[in-house]
């Protein structure tokens, strides 16, 4: 947004194409989500192994549920997967917006059919439950990482694990193609307000 607004993204755009743009940044978020999970791991691992007292005795059994390595692999894969799937959304809604108070609008929706599951998904779980609504949302790619990632301490079948994972991964593809579209059609589009026609536009718009 800050980069439409103070005319840059032409001077980007005569160096690097818009998927290389779009890309870049979506590894940039990466990075310091990645980052931000190592330095919580890395915490954990010493408040629980390397301190003795309340605290310690609090952290050590949560963390041995997952101590495998198959479920570090799958806490790092969903992770990411996750990650790269909101993210997406994001990037694209920062190009159809020439300001943060038009981008705010947008997200708002997006924040809150995001979260108001988990909100229910995160109790059934708390409360021991394994329900309805945890396997729908388990199943649902905009939840997924969020359902998986809550259920892992207690306990997922591999079927699971790999059929939700796969499910994923088919997703944030189908996702890069179109909002990647979106994104490439919106950069230069100034001043034009993303009505639904045009992000349905954009969205068909095929890569010149």
């Amino acid at each position: 947004v800050e980069e439409r607004s103070n005319k840059l993204l032409e001077s980007l755009l005569a160096c690097i194409r818009p998927e290389e743009l779009m890309y870049g940044k979506l590894l940039g978020g990466l990075s310091v989500g990645l980052l931000m999970l190592l330095v919580w791991a890395g915490c954990a691992a010493v408040a629980a192994y390397a301190t003795q007292g309340v605290i310690a005795d609090l952290i050590r059994p949560a963390l041995e549920p997952i101590a495998s390595p198959g479920i570090i692999l799958a806490i790092v894969y969903f992770f990411i997967a996750g990650y790269i799937g909101i993210s997406v959304i994001f990037v694209a809604i920062g190009a159809m917006v020439d300001s943060m108070s038009e981008a705010q609008g947008y997200l708002m929706p997006v924040l809150l059919a995001i979260l108001l599951p988990i909100t229910f998904l995160l109790q059934a779980i708390i409360a021991g439950q394994d329900g309805l609504l945890v396997q729908i949302l388990t199943w649902v790619p905009l939840w997924t990482p969020f359902a998986i990632l809550a259920r892992l301490g207690m306990g997922v079948e591999t079927w699971v694990l790999l059929g939700s994972g796969l499910l994923l991964a088919i997703s944030i593809v189908i996702e890069l193609v179109f909002l990647g579209r979106l994104f490439r059609a919106s950069l230069l589009a100034t001043g034009q307000k993303p009505t639904l026609k045009r992000i349905l536009e954009r969205f068909t718009a095929k890569p010149e």
